[in-house]
């Protein structure tokens, strides 16, 4: 699970993609070409559950979630490779849904 992470997202204006670390003491450190990602996550076997704050430092590009700054509660599920996880904006019906794969 440690390691560094292509990002790609479907969001509620479109689709995205970036890249993330993830660390050995369970921190995401990631972004793309508009926003930072910055949070944290834990595993229980092949399963995964996070919370990341995500936040706007360009305004160049339009953000997939219609917002410039929220955090997100993730969960899902390590497949091989791939990290597939599902994800929603806390208090609100905004939902993401994304695919992580390692890098080696």
């Amino acid at each position: 699970m440690v390691g560094f992470w292509t990002v790609q997202f479907a969001g509620l204006q479109g689709f995205g993609s970036g890249v993330a670390s993830l660390t050995e003491d369970g921190q995401v450190l990631g972004g793309d070409s508009s926003y930072t990602y910055i949070g944290t996550y834990t595993r229980n076997g092949d399963s995964i559950a996070g919370k990341i704050h995500v936040k706007r430092y360009s305004s160049d590009i339009p953000g997939v979630m219609g917002m410039d700054e929220f955090d997100l509660d993730l969960s899902g599920a390590l497949q091989g490779n791939l990290l597939v996880v599902e994800g929603a904006v806390p208090g609100t019906e905004i939902r993401l849904s994304a695919t992580m794969t390692k890098q080696k």
